[in-house]
């Protein structure tokens, strides 16, 4: 919990007030602030603060964002991954495309030269 706190008191020193532009980032602040605040009050009067439901709540809060961190970091990767296995579809296609219209050349060209052939009457016939 410490460790989450010093990484939102970093986001707010790099970020500043662009920071409290995100409702997400704010909520988790006020989240990670409160469970650290709710823990230390719970060492030290375990006894007379009856507020532990609202702490595993909000550190259950802070595990969903953490798993939709994740996610949100796969799904960007997989999108990456399937703009660049598009791209290279593109390249490829437009190379067979490329093949396909050579061979297709090559193969004029050669029933050109066959006829030359026939016309000397160096090709001999199929039987």
């Amino acid at each position: 919990l410490t460790i989450f706190l010093v990484e939102v008191g970093f986001k707010v020193f790099v970020y500043r007030r662009e920071f409290f532009h995100h409702k997400f980032e704010v909520l988790d602040g006020v989240v990670v602030v409160v469970s650290f605040v709710l823990d230390v009050v719970l060492i030290f009067r375990e006894h007379e603060f009856e507020a532990v439901g609202l702490l595993i709540l909000l550190r259950l809060w802070r595990v969903a964002r953490i798993i939709n961190g994740i996610i949100l970091s796969v799904k960007t990767r997989s999108e990456q991954q399937v703009s660049k296995l598009k791209q290279a579809n593109l390249k490829l296609a437009t190379r067979l495309e490329q093949l396909e219209h050579s061979c297709v050349e090559k193969e004029q060209e050669i029933e050109r030269l066959n006829n030359i052939l026939k016309r000397h009457g160096l090709l001999s016939q199929p039987k």
